[in-house]
């Protein structure tokens, strides 16, 4: 009965690496060329000293795409999905609406590949 459960927990154990692997090693060129057209990275700041603590405002890596209606909102946020990536609740800024990306491996893979 343990040898089931050994192999049970081992395909869970593949398929979450498979799935994390994607994300960071491939993106889809619509991905791509929606970031290099109207989106840009967000990083934590330096080790502690280099910026002043009062003036931090974000703590995690974000990748942020841009778009100046809601319906091209709405285009980002089904590519994004597509290419199995999941972003953040979307938000208006001004006039445009920002669709946020939270995580280290979707903003590694972005500025590795422009």
């Amino acid at each position: 009965m343990a040898n089931k459960k050994d192999k049970s927990l081992a395909r869970g154990r593949a398929r979450r690496q498979t799935a994390r692997d994607g994300n960071k090693s491939s993106l889809s060129a619509e991905v791509v060329r929606l970031f290099r057209r109207c989106g840009y990275l967000r990083q934590p700041p330096g080790p502690k000293g280099e910026a002043d603590e009062a003036f931090i405002s974000h703590r995690g890596y974000e990748v942020r795409f841009m778009a100046h209606s809601r319906d091209e909102c709405l285009k980002i946020v089904r590519t994004l999905k597509a290419s199995r990536i999941k972003p953040g609740k979307p938000f208006n800024k001004g006039r445009q609406w920002r669709v946020p990306v939270y995580g280290r491996e979707v903003f590694l893979a972005i500025k590795d590949s422009g």
